[in-house]
């Protein structure tokens, strides 16, 4: 079973045939009770919102290593070299601080 949406009149709860097949009714009104929970606090918002969060923080820190890992070898470009060296790292070093920060704060919220 899952809870899904996040807008009034776009919320839906699933249950699988499974579960309907091997619960007993009250076990499955307590299966949906918990998952209408999950809707009334919020939850499925949430994790869209934090799942976003995480993968742009995420590709912050990819975008900074493809800069890194892609320095040129001529010596004509030092200064753009430069540049995009201090970028790179820059992007890498918000990129991991916040995605580790949003990791533990998503581990907090499961708790």
């Amino acid at each position: 079973a899952f809870a899904a949406g996040s807008w009034p009149g776009h919320r839906v709860v699933a249950v699988t045939q499974g579960l309907v097949d091997t619960l007993t009714t009250n076990e499955l009104h307590a299966v949906i009770a918990h998952e209408i929970g999950h809707i009334s606090h919020h939850d499925c918002g949430r994790a869209i919102q934090t799942a976003s969060m995480v993968a742009g923080l995420r590709s912050t820190m990819r975008v900074g290593w493809q800069l890194l890992e892609g320095k040129s070898s001529s010596k004509s470009n030092q200064d753009d070299e430069d540049s995009s060296v201090a970028v790179g790292l820059l992007m890498v070093g918000v990129g991991s601080v916040s995605y580790a920060g949003s990791s533990l704060l998503v581990g907090r919220e499961g708790a």
